[in-house]
């Protein structure tokens, strides 16, 4: 868990470094970052070896967030967080 606290005061929450600092704190190298806004997909895509995915806020589908994620380099969107497990497993099959 990274909280403001653990970045200096010059970033702010979503920040690549948040995911550097759990992957040198952890043995996983490679995952996915799941996220409702522009800046978390901004975040999960300047960080190596993350994968962006776009959640629909609120579990309510939009056509012009879902392409604003998918532009900002969402990899995959999601309508809610319960479609987690599916991503996560298709991304397992492929390694």
């Amino acid at each position: 868990l990274i909280c403001m606290e653990n970045l200096p005061a010059d970033k702010q929450k979503p920040d690549p470094l948040g995911l550097e600092i759990i992957k040198a704190n952890t043995n996983f190298k490679k995952g996915f970052y799941f996220g409702d806004s522009i800046s978390d997909i901004l975040a999960a895509k300047g960080t190596k070896n993350i994968i962006p995915i776009g959640v629909m806020p609120n579990g309510k589908f939009s056509a012009p967030t879902g392409a604003a994620l998918k532009a900002a380099g969402a990899k995959k969107i999601l309508n809610n967080i319960n479609e987690l497990a599916g991503v996560v497993l298709i991304e397992k099959s492929r390694n």
